[in-house]
């Protein structure tokens, strides 16, 4: 009887290891059924210029399984899956604001997710998700038509979605940290996505005046042009369109800002190139006057606003005009 017990007792093992390997199969096969049917109709729309909120909810759903079951994923999302989908949806600027904003806010809080990039060494996560929010909050007004008065009584609201973005967003580890280090208060501007652009670049700023080794210095000019990306790129429609009254409010203040508090970063090497440009794109004659017309009001206002933050720059230790 003890015999046949433990032969009874194998075959349920054997059983249960067939049943799983079974299973495993069957999630296998509709995974690869979601992929091959429905995934190649979802990426055709990421570039939509009106997606709407399920594009976002089921490519983060797809991410999601990506993550689950990787050998799932189709041969031009391999060998990192996770990476890929995150490439499409969320670290692409040609993909809207709207679906990036929604897109990350299902995807940052999640610790697996996280996890696994620490697992495969991808170190840039959370500078490319921190330089996706930071492209966010600046494009926040792109849609908005370009003869709109600026009342702040009437200034739109950010979304919900931005908000909660921005929030979950300096809750990574590398933002923490440079906020922590310049004792930067959330609780004062956690409502405002723009204040928070702001707040953020100035603490990187103090940060890297606090570092002492040369090593640490360059390490951070690398990591804050990871944060910032083509900064003029994700604000030129409104600079193109002269408009509207808020974008140029918003393109000046956050460059002026950059200008001011990162002057001991634009004046290294690797940061000279973008300070030259900036002095190109928004304060040089031929940027600010349109052929036969004079300088626009909205755009008079935001320099004569702004301008007090470039000058401060130039007349800093580092002398950068």
């Amino acid at each position: 009887m003890a015999t046949l017990r433990a032969v009874q007792g194998h075959g349920n093992v054997g059983i249960c290891a067939l049943s799983v390997s079974v299973a495993k199969e069957r999630h296998l096969a509709v995974a690869g059924a979601l992929w091959r049917n429905f995934f190649p109709f979802l990426k055709s729309l990421r570039l939509s210029q009106t997606p709407s909120s399920q594009l976002a909810d089921t490519a983060a759903g797809y991410t999601l399984l990506a993550l689950e079951i990787p050998s799932s994923a189709p041969p031009d999302l391999q060998p990192q899956p996770v990476v890929s989908m995150m490439q499409l949806f969320a670290w692409d600027d040609m993909v809207t604001s709207q679906l990036v904003s929604r897109y990350l806010s299902h995807l940052i809080p999640n610790s697996v997710l996280t996890d696994s990039f620490n697992g495969i060494g991808y170190s840039s996560y959370q500078a490319l998700s921190i330089r996706a929010w930071i492209r966010c909050v600046l494009q926040m007004y792109i849609d908005q038509p370009v003869s709109a008065i600026n009342k702040t009584a009437n200034e739109p609201m950010p979304t919900e979605q931005l908000v909660e973005l921005t929030r979950l967003v300096f809750k990574l580890p590398e933002a923490e940290n440079i906020l922590m280090k310049a004792r930067v208060d959330q609780k004062s501007y956690k409502q405002d996505p723009k204040n928070a652009l702001l707040q953020f670049i100035k603490a990187a700023g103090t940060t890297y005046g606090s570092l002492q080794a040369l090593s640490e210095k360059s390490a951070m000019v690398t990591k804050c042009q990871e944060y910032i990306g083509d900064i003029l790129k994700y604000v030129k429609p409104y600079l193109t369109k002269r408009g509207p009254v808020e974008g140029l409010q918003i393109t000046y203040r956050t460059i002026g800002y950059l200008v001011r508090y990162w002057a001991l970063i634009l004046a290294t090497s690797k940061g000279q190139q973008l300070l030259f440009r900036i002095i190109d794109y928004l304060l040089l004659p031929h940027a600010l006057f349109q052929q036969d017309k004079g300088l626009l009001p909205a755009m008079l206002a935001a320099i004569r606003e702004t301008l007090p933050l470039f000058l401060q720059a130039s007349i800093s230790d580092t002398v950068l005009f």
